[in-house]
């Protein structure tokens, strides 16, 4: 079965037995799902997307919030992209959105929303938006 893995031949061979062979090799055995000929990536895209319109929907019913969709940033060398940046210009509220069709790593995850965190009053700012809390944002002393 080993020399038949190394050979490529793996339409024969049972996927859990795969994946045994390539966990005693202290490996990760990952696969790549399609869907109709496409990626899988795009259907994500498409709940993300939908995701996306009904958290607008929601905001703009929202009396008072603005907010932008995708807002890119680049500060420190630290770089990403926010999925909604939301105002409240009223209360100065800045409001950092994250949406996910599917969390598989809390950690990466935390890690993300802890650098939005930190980042947040200069990506706002890049708006005009000047939150509220002075030395203080997202519970956390600055």
């Amino acid at each position: 079965m080993v020399a038949r893995i190394e050979r490529g031949a793996f339409a024969s061979i049972p996927v859990g037995k795969i994946r045994h062979v390539v966990e005693a090799l202290g490996a990760r055995f990952d696969t790549i799902v399609r869907w109709q000929g496409a990626d899988l990536g795009r259907l994500l895209d498409a709940r993300h997307a939908a995701m996306h319109e009904t958290m607008a929907r929601f905001l703009g019913g929202l009396d008072g919030w603005l907010f932008e969709p995708e807002v890119s940033f680049s500060i420190y060398g630290e770089r990403g992209i926010i999925d909604i940046l939301a105002w409240h210009p009223g209360r100065r509220m800045l409001l950092v959105i994250e949406l996910k069709t599917e969390v598989v790593e809390v950690s990466g995850l935390l890690g993300t929303m802890d650098q939005r965190r930190r980042l947040a009053r200069e990506i706002g700012a890049r708006f005009g938006w000047k939150p509220a809390g002075g030395e203080y944002l997202g519970g956390r002393r600055r």
